[in-house]
């Protein structure tokens, strides 16, 4: 800011006169900070007496000029202040500008806080300027235009004049913060004379932080992060004992500067923060975890905040503009370096980024498997993986610990396959669908939030990882299959010519999408993805016990995010770890999603008694990875369908959505002819139309789940009849399974049902009953193992909301099953589409431990509305120690390996007291004491199959006694 003596700055405004009287005042919030000279033919000078009743000058209360006794000097004369009195001749000598220079004031003396002798690094200021001997100086100092008084020096001696006039940090912490302006001035005095000469003034330095540059631009995810340089003028001080044996470790590790750097929150959107699966941070840091230090002994060293820009995963509209702040926690201030406390609070002026979308390549890049699976790459090959079942690479990241692997299994009678398991592991994390071999669960075993993002649809989820690469998966039940009718591998910037897989390589360019695991190509679809195929446990991401570990190359970003109006107080909220310049969303549920344990530690093996398995977690039957009946789906066209009639099918059924229209005009990077294509193919394999519903719903999702990308589809139209609607809002109403049916309302790509309906596209009856999956139910429940209170019911339909179980008992004498006891009904619980969960009827939980001799059974039946109830499932509880039986002839073997039961025995004393039968010691009591103990031998814990045989063999196991009488 300019002096107000020396300012060029005018206002031609007569209104600002002292002779204007108006009550209305002027508004100066349009003017630049500073000093102003007033030009006027009204009169230009300022008043020198106090303007009456005020209201003058335009302003409501003026101020005025005392001309009192302080005066400037005539021209000629001066005096120390340049004001009367005291102005006088001064000597004919002119003063170069003087330069302040900064550094370290040492010094040593007795501390009377630590009562022992202490060493100070503070900051002090220099003034230099060419001296005369023959004359005397006076020396001022200024910080932001202020005269610090305590600094001024008069009469000082040429020759000593840089180290007798420091401004020394004790002089302004009080008053100042770094970031100010630091001015010296120079008087020359002789002694024939009776003033100073006139002043001559340093340039003003500045004395703090400085950023280098303020004014960046930055591309989504760009792997080169832009350096924002930091550096500081005035050093950093420090204090210590000095006699202290520590003096370098205090130097490098409690005297420096932290600086804190966040992105102010005001700058975002609540509306659009987490819309997606990711977020709309703008920036992205190095791992620094959110800021950077400046030590003491090294101050001078520039540093840098390394900053790139954060996808969002959206195609944007135009470039993204957001600022960063960087500041010192004032909460940080707690140090007993008290030389450190004057830069509690400070903060700079903000950066400013212009971020480059990047998002606009992955516009048509998803990488698709539907149905019986009719594959397409990212880059938009197709082929067929119809010939062998087993669990394949769909995708893998070159650098990032990231892998996607789906599995097919035989489904349809013609031999082909269908989509029936997901993994997704993003570092040690893992995310599992499984619908194959009889499974029937969702899994999640989550060691850092920041590996997986999982969001629960009515029909799958969404899982997102942190490359911005997002798998959608639906699932659904056709032709008696029950699965999932799609996976679609969203494709992000980050992805671009990165990938492996039977996704294929995604660059654009078709030609290199059959490149195979050793990295050659080849050109036949087959070799190819049997390329990609898992042959062992210890790579499956479903059967391994644990994870193997992975090897990558990335580097770790940070997100930092500040509430704006808690500036300079607190960190910033910062997520580190991530391996890429994009952050997911957080504090997203999955009610139907089962959590497990982290899989990278090893768990040592349960012990028997103390850790049982958890009743809520689904079993997991391990999937066959070698398909040992590969071969072709039989492609002969069949009950009389053509090429022409399934073609002009399949049309017909695809005009007859609601997605159609409004995704082919709006979303043409989702072309309809894929899926009509695949639909046709369906027709030719099965022979009937049962699959038509799952081509039109994939369709429809696609194009979903290309328009959520693409943000000039948000802004808003007004529709003929006066209101305003987007067109991304008249995608979302039109992308719903099956049209909802319609028995409901589709709203975001997902159906609002009736009341009379429910189910992801409105198909099911509330009063009907559930269709349950006995293939898929384990009826055994092993004592040893669990705790047997909770039972996982397999199926389809389950309603959200009230469901109810219905046990019917039963117990086996002489190996037949009597029916017997009271029927009980119990409220269930909804757990997700395919399965629900049943407690334990209440005779079940009053059953006594020692018990463990016997076996006990139930009929389970469930149903939604506790009317409509579905076939009985058989469930049979015992030991596996104890018992070995077979839940479908209800026959149970009694076991020598039975653990051991100690039963008191109540015996008479001579006094006719009871005791309790037990182990004594010593020789002053003489009463006989009967202990009973029932031993058996030492067991062996043996694996018992939970299926419906003897474990595949022809006959029950020996065992050392007959068929056990088994009883309440």
């Amino acid at each position: 800011m300019s002096k107000p003596c020396f300012t060029t700055f005018q206002i031609s405004e007569w209104k600002r006169s002292v002779a204007y009287t108006d009550t209305n005042v002027i508004c100066d919030s349009f003017l630049d900070e500073g000093w102003y000279r007033v030009t006027s033919g009204a009169g230009e000078m300022m008043p020198t007496e106090c303007p009456q009743f005020g209201f003058r000058c335009g302003t409501a209360d003026p101020f005025y000029l005392s001309r009192g006794e302080n005066l400037p000097c005539p021209e000629g004369e001066s005096s120390e202040n340049g004001f009367s009195p005291g102005c006088g001749t001064h000597p004919n000598i002119t003063v170069p500008p003087p330069s302040v220079t900064t550094g370290f004031h040492d010094e040593t003396t007795h501390s009377q806080e630590y009562n022992t002798l202490y060493t100070y690094h503070t900051i002090q200021f220099q003034c230099h300027t060419n001296t005369e001997t023959k004359y005397t100086y006076d020396v001022r100092w200024y910080i932001n235009d202020f005269e610090i008084i305590d600094a001024a020096h008069t009469n000082v001696v040429g020759n000593t004049l840089s180290f007798d006039t420091m401004l020394r940090q004790h002089h302004w912490e009080q008053l100042f913060k770094p970031n100010m302006m630091v001015q010296c001035s120079i008087q020359v005095r002789e002694v024939s004379f009776t003033a100073p000469g006139p002043k001559s003034y340093s340039p003003e330095k500045f004395a703090g932080i400085i950023v280098g540059q303020n004014n960046f631009q930055i591309k989504e995810g760009d792997k080169n992060a832009v350096a924002v340089p930091i550096s500081l003028t005035i050093p950093i001080g420090c204090s210590y004992p000095t006699n202290s044996l520590n003096i370098e470790q205090i130097k490098e590790t409690k005297c420096l500067l932290n600086l804190l750097a966040g992105v102010p929150t005001y700058q975002t959107d609540p509306d659009k923060f987490c819309k997606g699966e990711l977020s709309d941070e703008a920036l992205a840091f190095e791992t620094q975890q959110c800021g950077i230090s400046f030590l003491h002994t090294d101050w001078q060293k520039q540093e840098n905040v390394m900053v790139t820009g954060a996808s969002d995963g959206v195609i944007n509209i135009k470039e993204r503009l957001t600022v960063l702040q960087l500041y010192h926690d004032i909460e940080k201030g707690t140090s007993n370096i008290k030389e450190l406390n004057i830069w509690n609070g400070i903060m700079l002026p903000e950066i400013k980024f212009q971020v480059i979308d990047s998002d606009q390549v992955t516009l048509g890049s998803t990488c698709q498997s539907n149905n019986d699976p009719h594959m397409i790459t990212f880059d938009g090959k197709h082929y067929e993986l119809q010939r062998s079942a087993g669990e394949y690479v769909m995708y893998q990241h070159a650098q990032l610990p990231i892998r996607i692997h789906s599995v097919y299994q035989r489904c349809l009678e013609h031999s082909a396959l269908c989509n029936c398991g997901a993994a997704v592991r993003s570092g040690d994390s893992l995310f599992l669908a499984n619908f194959c071999n009889g499974n029937r669960y969702v899994k999640q075993f989550i060691c850092d939030e920041n590996d997986i993002t999982i969001k629960e649809k009515t029909n799958g989820y969404f899982v997102t990882v942190p490359s911005g690469t997002k798998l959608d998966i639906s699932m659904g039940h056709y032709s008696g299959f029950y699965g999932i009718t799609h996976f679609h591998l969203k494709g992000s910037s980050l992805d671009y010519a990165s990938t492996m897989g039977i996704c294929g390589t995604y660059n654009k360019d078709r030609d290199d999408d059959f490149t195979l695991r050793d990295g050659s190509q080849h050109f036949d679809a087959t070799t190819f993805a049997e390329s990609w195929k898992i042959d062992k446990n210890a790579d499956s991401l479903f059967n391994g016990i644990e994870l193997p570990p992975l090897d990558f190359n990335a580097r770790e970003y940070c997100t930092c995010k500040k509430q704006a109006n808690t500036f300079p107080y607190g960190n910033p909220d910062y997520a580190c770890n991530l391996t890429t310049a994009m952050e997911p969303c957080r504090g997203l549920t999955q009610s139907s999603v089962y959590n497990g344990r982290c899989k990278r530690i090893t768990h040592e093996r349960r012990k028997r008694s103390l850790e049982f398995i958890d009743d809520e977690e689904p079993e997991h039957i391990e999937i066959p990875l070698n398909d040992s009946d590969s071969k072709d789906p039989d492609m002969s066209w069949k009950n009389g369908w053509t090429m022409e009639k399934a073609l002009q099918h399949c049309n017909n059924a695809f005009l007859a959505t609601l997605s159609f229209a409004v995704c082919t005009d709006n979303v043409p990077s989702v072309p309809s002819e894929n899926y009509i294509n695949d639909c046709v193919l369906d027709i030719q394999i099965t022979g009937d139309t049962q699959w038509v519903d799952v081509s039109t719903d994939n369709y429809a999702s696609a194009c979903l789940g290309e328009a959520m990308k693409m943000e000039n589809l948000t802004e808003t139209n007004t529709t003929g009849d006066g209101e305003t609607e987007t067109i991304f809002d008249q995608i979302a109403a039109s992308t719903c399974p099956k049209n909802c049916s319609g028995n409901g309302i589709c709203e975001n790509g997902q159906c609002n049902c009736t009341h009379e309906y429910f189910g992801s596209d409105c198909s099911s009856e509330k009063s009907q009953a559930p269709v349950l999956a006995p293939d898929s139910f384990n009826g055994v429940c092993d004592t040893s193992l669990r705790k047997c209170q909770t039972y996982i019911v397999p199926g389809i339909n389950f309603r959200k909301g009230e469901l109810f179980c219905r046990y019917r008992p039963f117990k086996v004498v002489f190996n037949e099953t009597v029916d017997g006891g009271i029927t009980e009904e119990l409220p269930g619980k909804y757990f997700s589409p395919f399965y629900m969960h049943c407690p334990s009827p209440t005779s079940r939980r009053k059953r006594s431990t020692t018990d463990e001799g016997s076996a006990l059974g139930y009929r389970l039946s469930v149903s939604n509305d506790g009317k409509n109830f579905t076939e009985e499932l058989t469930i049979l509880i015992y030991n596996t120690l104890c018992l070995y039986c077979n839940i479908t002839s209800m026959v149970c073997i009694e076991l020598d390996t039975c653990p051991v039961v100690l039963v008191p025995v109540v015996v008479i004393n001579n006094n006719n007291t009871p005791l309790i039968a037990g182990l004594c010691g010593g020789f002053a009591t003489f009463t006989i004491i009967l202990l009973i103990v029932i031993v058996t031998k030492k067991f062996s814990r043996r694996k018992v199959a939970n299926d419906m045989t003897w474990s595949n063999q022809t006959d029950p196991p020996v065992a050392s006694r007959a068929p056990i009488k088994t009883a309440y």
